[in-house]
């Protein structure tokens, strides 16, 4: 990204670029909201980004419709076991029992945090720390931000240990997971984890009353 000239912008072409997103929010600008709204500082001057994140801010909580937009998009990852033909498809053995981790199990949790975050006015771009400061906002309770939190790191530590075998064993590198390859305690609290997704979304689903 940072080799694209049309990423290289001065600090009021990204202001125009943001205004751009959320005043005309067609699929293609809510993709390229879920990517340049997790902007952070990583290298160079620190000084931009503080001004332009309060710019942000201001934009998405003057447009509503924008957030509820997002948080459409936000809802339609279709969590595993989400449903009683799911259920039953699994326990007849006709359906898939593997699971992508990041779009099935991250990305529901990173998505619905983005955009209640964004609309409760928090700049920071990590998911971890979004759901701390929707903690201290009084978004979501204390539990229920540690719940998540915890669902969150367990699916990573997943994605991770998965990576590291297929490393080391030459494969390719997947993000499909076999919960028949855990054991009973890392499947109930992989499927745990997956409910406290579900739990996240219900909470974007009843603010946006969608």
């Amino acid at each position: 990204m940072a080799s694209n000239p049309e990423l290289c912008l001065s600090f009021g072409e990204w202001q125009h670029k943001f205004a751009h997103i959320i005043q005309l929010p067609d699929p293609n600008n809510l993709l390229a909201a879920s990517i340049f709204f997790d902007i952070r500082n990583l290298w160079g001057n620190e000084s931009a980004l503080p001004r332009l994140m309060p710019y942000l801010l201001s934009l998405i909580s003057d447009h509503p419709q924008f957030q509820r937009m997002m948080a459409e998009n936000a809802l339609q990852y279709r969590l595993p076991l989400s449903g009683v033909f799911d259920r039953i498809g699994h326990a007849l053995g006709i359906s898939d029992n593997t699971i992508n981790l990041k779009t099935e199990a991250l990305s529901p949790f990173v998505d619905a945090t983005r955009i209640l975050a964004l609309a409760y006015g928090i700049s920071q771009a990590s998911t971890l720390l979004r759901l701390e400061q929707l903690e201290h906002k009084g978004a979501i309770s204390r539990e229920d931000a540690h719940a998540f939190q915890g669902a969150y790191k367990y699916l990573q530590l997943l994605r991770m240990q998965e990576h590291l075998q297929q490393s080391q064993n030459q494969q390719p590198l997947s993000n499909t997971l076999d919960p028949a390859s855990l054991n009973p305690l890392e499947r109930k609290i992989l499927h745990e984890s997956i409910r406290q997704a579900h739990r996240l979304q219900e909470l974007l689903r009843f603010k946006y009353q969608l």
